[in-house]
């Protein structure tokens, strides 16, 4: 491999995303590694152009990596958010149920007393 090779981004993905299995590390893999290219030390300009491009490569590819997180921040928001509805509905229904239950015990227990006195 030489000195050269735009790998920064590559080695940085793959610690990051574990080797990230899905869809979006075959990809980027299947993308080439982009390699600098043979330049005199007298062009300054063109080592410029160069870095240029690989900044804007790697910009472009942050900007790529932060969109699909917050895509899946978003996701797991919306399912805790669902998951916490379920959970105070089915908490809300326990408790109607058990006032139902109580008001039931108490009819009953009020209205027996009533017999008994007449």
């Amino acid at each position: 491999m030489s000195n050269w090779d735009d790998t920064t981004i590559d080695r940085r993905v793959r610690d990051l995303a574990g080797l990230n299995e899905g869809a979006e590390m075959k990809k980027y893999s299947a993308q080439r590694a982009i390699i600098r290219p043979h330049t005199e030390a007298a062009n300054p300009m063109m080592e410029m152009v160069w870095r240029l491009e690989r900044l804007e490569r790697q910009v472009q590819r942050l900007s790529e990596l932060v969109r699909n997180h917050a895509e899946d921040n978003d996701r797991l928001v919306r399912i805790v958010a669902e998951d916490r509805d379920v959970i105070r509905r089915e908490l809300l229904r326990k408790h109607e149920h058990r006032v139902r239950v109580r008001k039931h015990l108490r009819d009953v227990s009020s209205s027996s007393k009533a017999d008994l006195e007449h």
